[in-house]
């Protein structure tokens, strides 16, 4: 099968195509080397959408979650897990406006991420959320490719429905 693309994850918006769904959100991720002050990580960097937060019921603790203008700008900004937060500052609050280097790039910090949890394949909380655009062009260099498209259906009595919709556009693509 083809690698899934943002223009995949766009088509699935469409509401005549897709009547079920309600939100779409793609992702790109990838390990890359996060630093602040001397403390250095190797953590997953995933390139989102606003709507990932909805999406993924993730809520942002302190700051603002990534915006449209943030996208179109391919904006270098962040947002942190929590754990990200304790293990490169030692706090979760307060670090809003500080800049932290991704593959030795710099980033602006817009934000903390609620405590999310995990499961055993992915620890939310030791994320580091950029915009998908930024991820594409600066990080990983992939074109229009993305990793997943996290889809979120308008009710659950309707997520059968919104399977279909989604198998459909994607073999018509």
């Amino acid at each position: 099968p083809e690698p899934l693309t943002w223009a995949d994850a766009r088509a699935l918006q469409d509401p005549f195509s897709a009547p079920s769904v309600l939100s779409v959100a793609p992702i790109l991720q990838a390990a890359r080397e996060v630093s602040y002050l001397g403390e250095v990580r190797e953590l997953d960097v995933v390139g989102v959408t606003p709507e990932y937060s909805a999406v993924r019921d993730w809520p942002v603790l302190e700051g603002e979650f990534i915006n449209d203008a943030q996208i179109l700008g391919k904006a270098n900004v962040a947002l942190l897990g929590v754990k990200v937060a304790d293990e490169l500052f030692g706090y979760r609050t307060g670090i809003a406006g500080t800049t932290i280097r991704i593959a030795g790039q710099p980033y602006r910090v817009i934000g903390v991420m609620d405590e999310k949890g995990g499961n055993q394949f992915a620890d939310w909380d030791s994320r580091v959320l950029v915009p998908l655009s930024t991820a594409q062009t600066r990080l990983v260099n992939r074109g229009d490719r993305v990793n997943m498209i996290i889809v979120q259906a308008v009710t659950a009595d309707l997520v059968p429905q919104a399977q279909g919709e989604i198998n459909q556009v994607l073999r018509i693509r």
